[in-house]
């Protein structure tokens, strides 16, 4: 998403550039699933979260920074967790 901003000299080093389309909902929810998954986390994804345009990188980034948030209130990560996580994450 940033190649304007790469010099000619670099430029000249890349061989194959990849484009993503952006994700569907229902790819959406499953990347959510999944890396709540991999979290150690057994929520579902809310129907919001779902519907926000995030990437991969970015529901990971969320999740994270609900565990943090959790972490610093001492309590295990909750729905309420994520929803404020998903203010600051989400566009």
């Amino acid at each position: 998403n940033r190649v304007t901003c790469f010099d000619d000299a670099f430029q000249s080093r890349i061989n194959l550039t990849l484009h993503y389309d952006e994700f569907t909902p229902d790819t959406r929810a499953k990347v959510w699933a999944k890396q709540l998954e991999s979290a150690g986390l057994s929520l579902k994804p809310e129907a919001e979260w779902v519907e926000q345009n995030m990437n991969g990188r970015q529901i990971g980034n969320c999740i994270r920074m609900a565990m943090s948030i959790a972490l610093s209130q001492q309590k295990q990560v909750g729905l309420e967790h994520l929803d404020l996580a998903m203010k600051y994450c989400s566009k």
